[in-house]
């Protein structure tokens, strides 16, 4: 026989209820404020920007010398080529073997003096020479002719062994090479092709020589 169920009261339910929260619920921690991230400063992000601006400038620069030569005409071997052109313009005109033939045929003349590998761009051949002479740069025959028009003359050497590197080959360069070693301000034509340098260089303005070589249809950069 089952012995009846005996009923709680509400209020023995009540105050068990508040126990059984008191003694069984986890505590409960009072919450901490949370702080905002820092934000950056502007003018400290300028300052980055204009210091890795300004890196990239000095990188950029230091790679278009070492490319290219910091010379006057701003390629490898230019220094050797202004080198070699005073030498040329330091030769007196009494020195100067009188030819008075077009530039296609002072190689055989050359040839007598020693000089090998002689070779005239093509629009350049037809060219009067009134004389020749030879002349040294650190151990290199140069050729040089002077030209029947007044003041132009034209330097002939091999191009490696001065370490001269002037692209692309076959076209000409013309630049302001300025006084130097006694020399006067010049404007200087160069080409390199099939390991020869060819160097004409004139009292006129480079804007000058520009148009008489392209009066002869030579291909310019």
């Amino acid at each position: 026989m089952q012995s009846p169920v005996k009923s709680i009261s509400p209020r023995l339910a009540a105050g068990r209820s508040r126990w059984l929260d008191d003694n069984l619920s986890p505590p409960v921690s009072n919450p901490q404020p949370v702080e905002a991230p820092p934000q950056p400063d502007p003018r400290r992000s300028r300052q980055a920007l204009l210091a890795i601006g300004a890196a990239a400038t000095v990188l950029v620069v230091v790679l278009l010398l070492a490319f290219r030569g910091d010379g006057p005409g701003g390629f490898p071997g230019d220094d050797e080529i202004a080198s070699a052109v005073r030498a040329s313009r330091k030769i007196e005109a009494a020195n100067f073997d009188r030819l008075g033939m077009p530039a296609g045929k002072v190689g055989d003349w050359l040839l007598t003096k020693g000089f090998e590998g002689y070779r005239v761009p093509e629009g350049l051949d037809k060219v009067q020479v009134e004389g020749g002479a030879l002349t040294e740069q650190a151990g290199v025959s140069i050729a040089v002719l002077a030209l029947a028009e007044a003041g132009k003359r034209v330097s002939i050497f091999a191009a490696e062994p001065l370490h001269i590197k002037l692209e692309p080959e076959g076209s000409w360069m013309v630049y302001d090479l300025p006084a130097g070693e006694g020399a006067s301000r010049l404007a200087v034509a160069a080409q390199v092709e099939k390991g020869v340098c060819v160097v004409i260089s004139s009292p006129n303005e480079p804007a000058d020589l520009r148009k008489w070589l392209e009066g002869r249809g030579l291909r310019l950069r």
